[in-house]
Order: C-alpha cells, then sequence, then structure tokens
C-alpha cells in the first residue's frame, strides 16, 4: 500500500506537471509565436511592415506630402513671377471701316500702356507713317485687354477707343512700341504682300492669337506666317472682342 501510494502520487505529480507545461507553452505560442513575434499584432503592425513602420505615413508614402510632391515637391511651389507682357492678340481687317486690334497682358503684373504708340507701314514701306497713333490708356492689369477700333468701326461699343488713323489693309504692317521698344508686329516689315491664307490671313479676316504664344514678334523684318501663331475667321467677326479667348 505504501509503495502502491507512491507510486500513485508521483504519477499525480507527473499529470499535474505537464499540464501546466503544455498550458503554458500554448498561451506562450499565442503571445510570442502568433501575435507578438509571428505574423500578429505585434509582429505584423510593429516589426513586419504595418503602419508603424514599414508603410507608416510618416515615413513611407501614405504621408509624405511634406518630402514628396506636396510644396516641396513641386505641388503648390510655383516659379517667379512675370512682368507684364503685351501682345496683339487679335486683329479685325473686316468690310469697310470694320478695322480693329486688341492688345492684350498676358504677363503677370499690370504695365503701363501711356507710351505705347501703333504704327502702320503702308503698301510695304521700311518707316512707318508720320501719323502715330497713341494708346490712349494708363495701364493694363494681367489677362486684361485695350481694344483699338476705327473710328467708324461698326460696333462701337466693342471698343475701348477709336481713330481715324487706324485703317490699316491687308497689307500693311501693324506695329505695337511702347518706350521706343517693339513689343510686337503683324507683317513684314518691307514686304508688300497680303500675308496667309484664307480664312488665317490678313486681309478680309479676324485673326486671333493662339494660346501658345507667350510673347511678341518684336522682329519685324522676319517671315510672317499667320498660321504659325494665330487662328483665322470670317470677315466681320469680332464678337469676343475686349475678351482675350485664345483659341
Amino acid at each position: 500500500m505504501r509503495l502502491s501510494s507512491l507510486i500513485a502520487l508521483a504519477g499525480l505529480a507527473g499529470c499535474a506537471t505537464g499540464n501546466d507545461v503544455d498550458g503554458f507553452g500554448g498561451h506562450g505560442a499565442a503571445h510570442a509565436g502568433g501575435a507578438t513575434a509571428g505574423g500578429g499584432p505585434a509582429g505584423g503592425a510593429s516589426a513586419g511592415g504595418g503602419p508603424s513602420v514599414g508603410g507608416a505615413p510618416s515615413d513611407g508614402g501614405g504621408g509624405s506630402p511634406a518630402a514628396g510632391g506636396g510644396s516641396t515637391g513641386g505641388g503648390t511651389t510655383t516659379g517667379p513671377s512675370q512682368p507684364g507682357i503685351l501682345i496683339f492678340s487679335e486683329y479685325v481687317e473686316g468690310s469697310g471701316n470694320n478695322k480693329a486690334v486688341e492688345i492684350a497682358n498676358i504677363g503677370d503684373e499690370s504695365i503701363a500702356l501711356d507710351d505705347c504708340v501703333i504704327n502702320r507701314y503702308q503698301n510695304g514701306a521700311s518707316t512707318p507713317l508720320g501719323t502715330v497713333l497713341a494708346v490712349d490708356a494708363g495701364s493694363l492689369a494681367p489677362g486684361a485687354t485695350w481694344v483699338v477700333c476705327n473710328a467708324q468701326f461698326s460696333q462701337s461699343s466693342l471698343c475701348d477707343q477709336s481713330s481715324g488713323d487706324l485703317q490699316h489693309s491687308g497689307n500693311d504692317v501693324v506695329e505695337l512700341v511702347c518706350g521706343g521698344q517693339t513689343k510686337d508686329v503683324i507683317g513684314r516689315i518691307g514686304e508688300d504682300a497680303v500675308w496667309g491664307t484664307s480664312p488665317t490671313t490678313t486681309q478680309d479676316a479676324t485673326l486671333r492669337r493662339l494660346c501658345s504664344v507667350t510673347a511678341g514678334d518684336t522682329d519685324g523684318s522676319d517671315a510672317f506666317d499667320p498660321s504659325a501663331e494665330w487662328a483665322g475667321f470670317p470677315t466681320d467677326t469680332f464678337d469676343d472682342l475686349g475678351q482675350y479667348d485664345c483659341p
């Protein structure tokens, strides 16, 4: 009995010890092997590429505006502003006295027009006519226009300034000069020609400057092809004079 009792007691002690080890091992696997170290909340989230370390907004691509494509990487940062840039944005050589030119400021800053004149070179002349047309405007804001028309223009409400001196025909060069410097030229100085082919021509047509143009033609002696920088429209098309709606 005493020996049997000892054997029984030893067996019970072994069972109790085995259950405790198995229980610890199982829960330990859950904490250490599965969740913490393997692929669970601790192993996956903290060390294995989860939000905290792997693809975190602060280090990776999720939250990279400060270092990637935000204000530093070309998002909201812009280049330096451009000063005022004057061009002829529309040209009308229509029927009768329907003659007009539209001047636009395509720069980023206002620009004064009080020292600007419009010259006309008639019938292939190499020097402008003695009478120059002064632009009667103080300054032009970015994106704004100034329309100069013949005094007998059929829709005078579209004009900011009217003058009998604006009377170009299809073979006359028109030049914008400000402060003694050429800003833009329509036609080729010294050449007696009608430039372009219908409808993109300087005679019996309306020309509107293309959006791709970022500066005027300051060299009046170079060849002039209207189709390179202008879109053409039929005679007496001037419904949008005063609005820089480049085609």
